[in-house]
């Protein structure tokens, strides 16, 4: 599933599932900056949603080292 794909440290993931989940993080990233930009609000709003993009990627880099063997 999606949640287990971006939110879960277990399991292995191949290069197609590594991009899919890049690509889900830095849209929902690109959204969020871009929201935060068209309604004026201050730069400080900006913090939760980058610490929340962190999340996923760490787990997706995580998984992916797992298929590599890194871990």
């Amino acid at each position: 599933t999606i949640f287990s794909l971006l939110f879960g440290f277990h399991g292995r993931i191949d290069r197609r599932q590594w991009w899919l989940g890049m690509a889900i993080v830095a849209t929902a990233a690109s959204s969020a900056i871009i929201g935060i930009g068209l309604l004026k609000l201050h730069p400080i709003v900006f913090l939760p949603s980058a610490l929340l993009s962190t999340f996923p990627v760490f787990a997706l880099g995580i998984k992916r080292l797992h298929d590599r063997d890194m871990t």
